[in-house]
């Protein structure tokens, strides 16, 4: 009987870590008393709530009425589409209540509501505007209180400021969410006992609704609270943001010398506007109901803001010749070391001492005398009397702008200059496809513009892609800058990890000046001789800011990118482009009530409770989407138009690895039911297999053999055929937290044939998990997946094992004294070299090592890129870069999961 010869399974490596030690803030998050509401058992006190006893889907007559109009309401038509759709013969036989858009416009705005829309008009004293400066806004304490009393959030909301160890030694923190940083624990501090801290979050920009002419722009304000989970958070569709206002855009009828500063100022008076029941929340407190309904007194500061770097001068208060952090200016920017951040006190000390000697309303000499200091002529920030609010914390490093937008604007460039722009075209045309990867079949360097997908993209490969062509140094630099890049993106941190991106951010700027001598950093006259460059100096923010509020990646802008999309740019396709952010607004109102009312239907219609009573199991995997999770539980047959899809989880319902940290997935049904061992061999082009085969049905492995074939292939294996598959699915758990599953990869392994003249397979990491000796484990590139069919009818056909033939790679760089294999001087990667044996085909190669394993062998898929050295050998092409060459780097920068683990498992 054919078995399994795959060892035992082995612990994931983090289920060895010590269990964290967690203490808690011993004065927060008391509980005044249970008689609160939370906003769906709000809606029961609404004025048409006693319609909805009987019919709880009033004001329409049915569910089928109210999921008719929601869907015409979500969707794309246009108002007059619905109108023809409302007037059509088997509509009107279906009798709906709503006879046009505007009667189902007035239905929908008259369900329940959350907070209100305000509108106020701003005037600028001694100063005219070509429009009306008209501010649309929400009361920011009213939004503040309806996020933080969704019952969605209550098993991903934290009320208790903590600080987590990883030992019982306390001697390492750990940083994760908000509430784990030492600002929640400062702020919990200097508030009364018992009182609830919650974390106010912002994000602005302005954006460009108009595809290519009329030059329309918004520019909106989001708010949310940073004790929700900063993973749901950063999901746009968990809806976990509102948008709060609409910051007016002015054009004032003056020199454009004055323009900014006029403008500045209006911002910072809207802001006050919104937020000033918020502030005064942050001073003196204010009861609030949580999830549960429970009545909580709850202090407000603002604790994060995430905007791109111009954005972060306007919310400061400074020029761009200083940064909104720290206390750097223009010439310093470039500075080995990071500068001591620019608090909030010491500006508004100098505001107060330049309006002492300047009249803030003199523009030309006010603005001169500000510039002198750095100021943008701004005399009252918004920010000036939030408790417990200053700029130099709530103004986070934001990764999307300092770290991938900088690599792409001025990183790549020095690549591109150095290697020369058709050289690093074809290097990156000639890159092996690979499942979630993106292939650049045309270059990178004709395109003048990339999102923030594509500029990660490029960065998972430059390092190995420009090794050879460059100097030693400038390679050094570059991977250090995106060693930093990756290592700032985990969502968890310890003291050491900081330190570890803190020495990569050190050895960058040790390295920088072959980057200046090399005459890679270009302007428009030619070569620069410094590298005073803002977003390089945000870059030391990142350790003191994630040690204050919590890890990077929660307050990225990505989110708020998205949030522009939604909010901004789709309901502006549905305005007539005049009062477009009043239309903007109605749309925006009636989608966040259509969203609640649907929650709330659900729940009434299946009489089930308005508190989130979703068990402890269920919300630890309902991080990503916790609605979805709670409907899932409590309403496991209902199916929700538009509803989100559940993440995919391969461990649930896919065959487990050797180690515990990995699931697979195949298709039921193979792309080749039946087909001989031989034909197999002759398909797929790899004549070794029924030997390689045959070895492991015996139990050799390849240590016990040497690497030397002792098998014929003549063998009976007990079987004839079997069945084919071209790829499987892979799924590991988080290295940061073995909770946590990752997406799914998959893994071809396609014979040759006309779509890829060499096949298509991909490359795994395979055998052992020992700590710091990753030459315990197999670098192998799977060439077929298969699985023996029985000739004894009795034996079930799920019973044979999934077993995969994979061609092998071996490591091939030094040791060191103590035997333990070390990463390539410079790129500090592993060196791989594929394995032949000393049989030569008849072609006059030599034949290929390959052995067969079981799928549970494998640990992770890899990706690993030729070594092109310093001219790419113009034979290559994306179809054979997998098989013309024999020496490859084992990319450490595929993924942040594989970099993590490169980086701390196999240091």
């Amino acid at each position: 009987m054919l078995s399994d010869h795959s060892p035992p399974r082995s612990p994931n490596i983090l289920d060895t870590r010590p269990v964290p030690v967690t203490e808690y803030h011993p004065t927060s998050g008391y509980i005044l008393n249970y008689e609160g509401k939370n906003i769906l058992q709000k809606m029961d006190d609404d004025q048409y709530a006693y319609r909805r006893i009987d019919n709880h889907f009033y004001p329409f007559k049915d569910r089928q009425e109210w999921e008719l109009g929601r869907f015409l309401c979500s969707s794309s038509l246009k108002q007059n589409e619905i109108d023809d759709f409302l007037k059509l013969p088997w509509t009107r036989k279906m009798g709906p209540s709503f006879k046009s858009y505007h009667a189902l416009e007035s239905m929908i705005e008259s369900l329940p509501s959350g907070p209100i829309w305000r509108s106020e008009t701003i005037i600028v004293d001694g100063y005219i505007t070509k429009t009306p400066i008209t501010f649309i806004y929400w009361d920011a304490a009213e939004v503040i209180d309806y996020i933080f009393g969704n019952p969605v959030f209550a098993h991903v909301m934290e009320m208790d400021p903590r600080k987590v160890f990883t030992d019982t030694d306390r001697d390492e923190r750990v940083y994760t969410q908000f509430m784990t940083g030492d600002h929640a624990w400062a702020c919990q501090d200097n508030l009364p006992l018992g009182a609830t801290l919650v974390g106010v979050v912002g994000a602005s920009d302005k954006t460009c609704v108009t595809s290519h002419s009329g030059g329309l722009q918004m520019h909106p304000a989001f708010l949310s609270i940073a004790n929700i989970d900063g993973e749901v958070r950063m999901k746009a569709s968990s809806h976990a943001w509102l948008c709060t206002a609409f910051m007016p855009i002015p054009d004032f009828e003056v020199h454009a010398d004055y323009q900014s500063i006029l403008a500045d100022r209006v911002w910072h008076a809207c802001m006050d506007i919104c937020t000033v029941n918020l502030k005064k929340g942050a001073r003196e407190g204010r009861q609030m109901s949580d999830p549960y309904g429970n009545t909580r007194l709850c202090f407000t500061p603002l604790v994060g803001y995430t905007a791109d770097l111009p954005e972060q001068l306007l919310i400061h208060g400074v020029t761009k010749a200083a940064s909104p952090i720290t206390e750097a200016t223009t010439q310093n920017f470039g500075d080995h070391i990071g500068h001591h951040p620019r608090l909030g006190s010491k500006t508004l000390e100098r505001i107060h001492q330049l309006c002492q000697k300047v009249d803030p309303w003199d523009l030309d000499t006010f603005q001169k005398a500000a510039k002198a200091l750095n100021l943008n002529g701004v005399h009252l920030p918004f920010w000036r009397d939030w408790h417990q609010s200053d700029p130099s914390v709530f103004l986070v490093p934001e990764i999307l702008h300092s770290c991938h937008k900088f690599f792409f604007d001025h990183v790549l460039t020095w690549c591109k200059t150095l290697v020369g722009v058709e050289e690093l075209d074809l290097r990156f045309k000639v890159l092996p496809v690979h499942s979630g990867y993106r292939h650049f079949a045309k270059g990178i360097c004709h395109v003048q513009q990339m999102t923030g997908r594509e500029h990660r993209e490029i960065q998972r490969t430059i390092v190995a892609v420009i090794a050879g062509a460059v100097p030693p140094q400038f390679l050094r630099a570059i991977r250090a800058i995106i060693d930093f890049i990756y290592q700032v993106q985990a969502p968890r941190f310890t003291d050491s990890y900081i330190r570890g991106f803190v020495e990569a951010l050190d050895e960058f700027h040790e390295e920088k000046e072959i980057v200046l001598q090399s005459g890679a950093r270009c302007g428009k006259h030619g070569p620069k001789d410094h590298m005073n460059l803002p977003k390089l100096e945000v870059l030391h923010g990142f350790a003191r800011s994630i040690q204050l509020v919590g890890a990077s990646i929660f307050h990225s802008a990505d989110v708020s990118e998205r949030l522009l999309i939604t909010h901004c740019k789709h309901p502006f396709l549905n305005t007539n482009h005049r009062n477009f952010e009043e239309q903007t607004v109605r749309n925006l109102d009636r989608q966040e009530k259509m969203r609640m009312f649907e929650l709330y239907t659900l729940l009434r219609g299946s009489q089930n409770s308005l508190v989130n009573l979703m068990s402890n199991e269920a919300s630890t995997i309902s991080k990503t989407h916790p609605q979805s999770t709670w409907m899932a539980q409590i309403l496991p047959n209902e199916k929700v138009v538009g509803a989100l899809q559940a993440v995919c989880n391969l461990f649930l319902k896919g065959l487990t690895g050797t180690a515990s940290n990995i699931a697979f997935h195949l298709n039921v049904k193979p792309d080749i039911a039946t087909l001989s061992l031989t034909e197999a061999a002759s398909q797929y082009n790899l004549p070794d297999l029924p030997a390689a085969m045959a070895d492991y049905a015996r139990g050799l492995s390849h240590l016990d053999r040497q690497g030397c074939r002792q098998s014929t292939g003549s063998e009976d294996l007990g079987f004839d055929r079997v069945r084919i598959w071209s790829k499987f699915k892979v799924q590991t758990t988080s290295v940061h937290n073995s909770d946590d599953v990752i997406p799914v990869q998959t893994v071809h392994a396609h014979p040759p044939g006309d779509r890829y003249p060499y096949g298509r397979c991909d490359t795994v990491l395979c055998g052992g998990t020992d700590k710091g000796n990753v030459q315990a484990s197999d670098v192998a590139q799977v060439r077929i997946i298969f699985q023996p069919i029985s000739r004894d009818a009795s034996v079930l056909q799920s019973a044979m094992p999934i077993l995969l033939y994979a061609q092998k790679f071996k490591f091939a760089g030094k040791f060191d004294e103590n035997g333990i294999l070390l990463e390539e001087p410079n790129i500090d990667m592993y060196l791989l070299r594929r394995l032949f044996r000393s049989q030569v085909l008849p072609n006059g190669k030599k034949m290929r090592m390959g052995d067969v394993m079981a799928i549970s062998d494998v640990l992770h898929p890899v990706y690993i890129v030729p070594v092109f050295g310093k001219i790419m050998d113009r034979r290559i092409n994306c179809d054979n870069s997998m098989e013309l060459p024999d020496m490859f780097y084992l990319n450490n920068f595929s993924d942040k999961e594989t970099h993590h683990n490169f980086t701390y498992n196999f240091a």
